[in-house]
């Protein structure tokens, strides 16, 4: 109840939020207030973070400037999970924290504790990216989720949705999209892909969609045009986690510009990434008063955009996320690719495609699992065209009859080698 009490005190703070979302300069000062709210936050309340601060020769000032959070150390994620509740955990007055579980990507799934106002907050970000992309707040929708976010009962941001597993089996996927109106779809790219390319195996039309709203997975060009040609929808990916909260999200022109609710960095090894230089997310999530999210590593890698955005909004985008750690094949010459480079070995294969993964085996070999609608496809191409761009490894292609999944439901269309135990 209280979920859906937050998402209505949330509709008309959504509204101030869209202004901080199309204009630069108020979008800078609604992080200003944001990183001094939480800044003062956890030098009043969280032993770890005055701790952490005083032994890095860092003392904050509660009046910090947006630009002095680099200034910050930066820890990682595990570490930040690892610290004791009481340790790092703020307390109100008059409140107990509203939980939300994560989905488990990075690990286990974790508890991240919302006070009201933050939680409100955040579903206000959520609610101005949707309200910026033209819906409203009680449409009608479809989501595909996982099992445990049903019995939540705050996360409802429309007023009917419809409710799909997204661990459901890809028949019962098609089912729901063909049997629905609702304009608007939610849920993660991969299982929603699969559905659709079996429809189109089939020749079934499926009604026509207003906005697929995604997040949570990589999002391969493929995949993207197979659900926009299908759906007739247009695909608005978000880049947003349960603990980080929502950092970005695409605009009309497919930018992924950064939100007001959370700071974003991207970091090499030698410093913060130029753009186009891939690194590492680092990230503030401004609404987390109850367990202080400052300056963390997120897993992810990312590029900011070397081109300014032709819809006109000069807040920073990224050009792409393209994974998380650990999803990437290293080669025998220490060059690392994603599976944004992979998956153009599979070009010329959407219409015959229900599924892919790489796994990098050893160090000079890789294994491509494909999931073919009809036939044997072109093996051999694939093959040769993975083998040219991976000089020195051995490629081998396996045909499956699905590509298992996460016990989030996620899909990890890349496994590289797991790191060496120490």
């Amino acid at each position: 109840m209280s979920g859906v009490l937050n998402t209505l005190l949330a509709v008309p703070l959504a509204e101030r939020f869209v202004r901080h979302n199309r204009s630069l300069a108020e979008w800078r000062h609604a992080q200003t207030c944001h990183a001094r709210r939480l800044v003062k936050n956890a030098l009043a309340g969280s032993d770890f973070y005055r701790s952490l601060w005083e032994e890095s020769g860092v003392q904050p000032d509660p009046d910090i400037e947006l630009d002095d959070l680099a200034r910050l150390p930066v820890i990682d994620r595990a570490t930040w999970r690892s610290v004791p509740l009481e340790k790092i955990m703020t307390t109100h007055p008059a409140e107990v924290p509203i939980s939300h579980q994560t989905g488990g990507t990075s690990g286990n799934p974790f508890l991240m504790p919302y006070f009201s106002i933050d939680d409100i907050r955040l579903r206000a970000t959520v609610l101005a990216v949707m309200r910026g992309r033209g819906v409203r707040w009680y449409e009608r929708a479809l989501w595909f989720l996982p099992p445990d976010t049903h019995s939540r009962g705050g996360h409802r941001l429309f007023g009917r949705v419809r409710m799909i597993d997204s661990d459901a089996t890809t028949e019962a996927r098609l089912d729901a999209l063909r049997e629905g109106t609702e304009q608007i779809v939610r849920g993660y790219p991969w299982p929603v892909w699969r559905a659709v390319v079996l429809a189109r195996r089939r020749g079934v039309t499926l009604p026509p969609r207003r906005l697929f709203v995604t997040g949570g997975e990589p999002l391969p060009a493929s995949v993207r045009r197979t659900i926009e040609q299908a759906l007739g929808a247009r695909v608005v990916n978000r880049y947003a986690a349960t603990d980080y909260g929502q950092m970005a999200a695409e605009c009309e022109k497919g930018s992924l510009h950064l939100c007001a609710g959370a700071h974003v960095r991207i970091l090499t090894e030698s410093g913060p990434a130029k753009p186009g230089q891939e690194g590492e997310v680092v990230a503030t999530n401004f609404f987390s008063s109850a367990r202080p999210l400052i300056q963390v590593r997120t897993g992810d890698y990312a590029a900011w955009s070397e081109t300014r955005c032709s819809c006109g909004n000069e807040i920073p985008h990224l050009a792409c996320v393209s994974g998380r750690t650990g999803d990437a094949i290293l080669t025998p010459a220490g060059e690392v690719l994603r599976f944004v480079e992979l998956e153009r070995a599979l070009t010329g294969m959407e219409e015959n495609l229900l599924g892919f993964q790489f796994e990098q085996q050893a160090r000079d070999r890789v294994l491509v699992r494909l999931c073919l609608g009809i036939g044997p496809g072109n093996v051999d191409d694939v093959r040769s065209r993975l083998e040219a761009r991976l000089p020195g490894m051995r490629v081998s292609v396996e045909l499956t009859d699905q590509i298992a999944t996460e016990p989030n439901g996620k899909t990890r269309a890349c496994r590289g080698m797991p790191p060496k135990s120490p």
